[in-house]
C-alpha cells in the first residue's frame, strides 16, 4: 500500500550540484553564455540611419531625467532614406534612446502635448508609404510600451563605458556588448497583438489613476508596475542609501504578496480547490501586466515549480527550486546571467538559504521568532550579495540588515492597503480623493522611516 506520506523534493543533491557548477564555469568565465538578443546585421552600427523593429522593454528613464532608454528587437536596419540606399534584414536588440518628451506625451501630469514644430520638411521614404511627420499631433502619438512596433530614424552612439560593463574587472560584469542608438524620428506602426496593445493601454489608465495620489500614487505605481516615473527622486534615492533597494525592484517579494492574495480570495469564494486554480492566473496576470525582468521571471519560475511540485503530493525543497529555476533559467535566457537584477537575485536567496542554517540558531536565542527570522534573512542576504555589490557598484549599506526587516513588512502593508484602495476607488469613483488621503498618510509614516535609515553611512571601496 502506498504511503500518503509527503516526499523530498528531487531527494536533492543533483540538481544543486548542477546548478553550482554551471554558475562556477560562467562566473569564473570559463563558459560564456550565448548572448540570443545581441544585435547582428549586414551594415556596420556606424553606418545605420534607420531601423524597423518592436520594443522589447518597459522604458526606463536615464539618471538625467532627458531620455528614456528601451530595449528595440529590430527586424530591418537602413543606411539611408534617400534613394541611394542599403538595406539590410538585422535581428537582435539594441538599446533605443528616446527623448523624454516623445515618450511621456501621453502621460498625466507631463506638458508635451503642444506641437512641436519643425524646420525639416516631411520625410518620405524612398519606395514606400512611411511618412514621418514634422508636427506633433496628440491623437498620433505612440505609446512607448512592449510590442509596440517602431520605424526610426537614428543616429549609433560610439560605445559608453555605462553601457558596456565588457572591460570591467569584476567577475559579474558583462561580457556583451550593446549596440546603443539615438532616436531622431519615430513612427508608431500598431502592435504585434491585441494583447500588447490592450496592455499598453492599461498601464497608461493606471498611471492615470494613481497620479491623482501625489507621491503616495507614485510609489504604488513602482511597486505595481516597476514605472519609476512618478516616484518621488529623493525617496528613491533614500531606499538606495538604505539598502532598501529591492523593495523598489519588482521581485519574488512582490509576486509571492499577489500569490498569497489571490489564495486568501480564491478560499474566500471558492474553497480550496478553486484558490489552486485561481492563484496562478492571478500571478501570470501581475507579470504580464507588470513586464518580464530577470528577477520577476526567476521569481515566476519559482512559483510555478513548488505548484507543480506540491500537485504531485511532494515537499518542495526550496534549495532544490532554486537550483532547477536558475538552470531554466540559463537556459532560455542565458543573456540574463550577468544582469546585476539576475546575479543579486539569487545571491539574496542563497544568503537566506545559507543564513537560515548559520544565523538561525543565535538569532532564536536572543529574539522573537518573527523578528529573527527576519534579521536572519537579511544578515544571509546581506553577507551573499555583498561581493556583487561592491563589484558592480562600489558600496555596500549596512543599515540594510535593520532596515529590510523594519521596512520590508511596512512596504508590504503598504502595497495591500493600496491596492485595496485602488479597487475600492474604481468601484466607487467618488471616493478616490478620500482614498487618497489615506493611502498618502500610510506613505508619509514609510517615507520618514526610509528617510531615517538613509542618513546612515554607506562603505565605500
Amino acid at each position: 500500500m502506498l504511503s500518503t506520506k509527503k516526499f523530498k523534493f528531487f531527494s536533492l543533491v543533483p540538481v544543486e550540484i548542477l546548478a553550482l557548477f554551471m554558475g562556477g564555469l560562467i562566473y569564473t568565465g570559463i563558459l560564456t553564455p550565448v548572448n540570443r538578443k545581441q544585435f547582428s546585421s549586414l551594415i556596420p552600427c556606424s553606418s545605420i540611419k534607420y531601423v524597423e523593429g518592436i520594443i522589447d522593454s518597459n522604458p526606463v528613464k536615464t539618471s538625467t531625467g532627458k531620455y528614456y532608454s528601451m530595449q528595440l528587437k529590430v527586424t530591418r536596419a537602413s543606411t539611408s532614406i534617400t534613394k541611394n540606399y542599403l538595406t539590410s534584414q538585422a535581428r537582435g536588440n539594441i538599446l533605443l534612446i528616446v527623448n523624454a518628451a516623445q515618450v511621456e506625451a501621453l502621460y498625466p501630469g507631463k506638458l508635451y502635448s503642444k506641437k512641436e514644430k519643425s524646420k525639416m520638411p516631411p520625410l518620405q521614404f524612398y519606395n514606400t508609404d512611411i511618412i514621418v511627420p514634422n508636427s506633433i499631433n496628440k491623437q498620433d502619438l505612440p505609446i512607448f510600451e512592449t510590442g509596440a512596433r517602431l520605424r526610426v530614424i537614428t543616429s549609433w552612439l560610439k560605445p559608453d563605458p555605462k553601457y558596456n560593463y565588457s572591460k570591467s574587472k569584476s567577475v559579474f560584469s558583462s561580457p556583451y556588448t550593446t549596440n546603443v542608438f539615438m532616436a531622431k524620428k519615430i513612427e508608431h506602426c500598431g502592435w504585434t497583438s491585441k494583447l500588447t496593445k490592450i496592455r499598453a493601454h492599461f498601464r497608461l489608465a493606471f498611471r492615470k489613476v494613481l497620479f491623482l495620489w501625489g507621491d503616495a500614487g507614485g510609489l504604488l505605481l513602482a511597486l505595481l508596475s516597476g514605472t519609476r516615473e512618478y516616484t518621488n527622486s529623493i525617496l528613491a534615492e533614500s531606499f538606495k542609501k538604505a539598502g532598501l533597494s529591492h523593495i523598489l525592484a519588482l521581485s519574488g517579494m512582490h509576486l509571492s504578496l499577489f500569490a498569497g492574495i489571490a489564495k486568501l480570495l480564491g478560499s474566500i469564494t471558492g474553497g480550496k480547490r478553486f484558490s489552486k486554480f485561481i492563484s496562478p492566473i492571478i500571478v501570470i496576470c501581475f507579470v504580464w501586466f507588470a513586464g518580464f525582468s530577470p528577477s520577476l521571471f526567476r521569481a515566476l519560475v519559482c512559483t510555478f515549480i513548488s505548484m507543480f511540485v506540491s500537485l504531485c503530493f511532494m515537499t518542495p525543497r526550496f534549495s532544490a527550486t532554486l537550483s532547477l529555476a536558475f538552470l531554466l533559467q540559463i537556459s532560455f535566457f542565458p543573456q540574463d546571467s550577468f544582469s546585476p537584477a539576475f546575479i543579486l537575485s539569487y545571491g539574496a536567496l542563497i544568503g537566506i538559504i545559507i543564513g537560515e542554517k548559520i544565523f538561525s540558531t543565535f538569532n532564536n536565542r536572543f529574539l522573537p521568532p518573527e523578528i529573527a527570522s527576519g534579521f536572519t534573512a537579511a544578515e544571509g542576504a546581506q553577507i551573499c550579495t555583498a561581493p556583487v555589490t561592491i563589484g558592480l557598484f562600489g558600496s555596500i549599506m549596512p543599515i540594510g540588515l535593520i532596515s529590510s526587516v523594519i521596512v520590508s513588512p511596512l512596504a508590504s502593508i503598504f502595497l495591500v492597503f493600496g491596492l485595496c484602495c485602488i479597487i475600492l476607488g474604481m468601484v466607487v469613483p467618488i471616493l478616490m480623493s478620500p482614498l487618497g488621503f489615506a493611502v498618502q498618510f500610510f506613505y508619509t509614516i514609510l517615507e520618514h522611516i526610509v528617510l531615517f535609515f538613509s542618513q546612515f553611512p554607506s562603505i565605500t571601496f
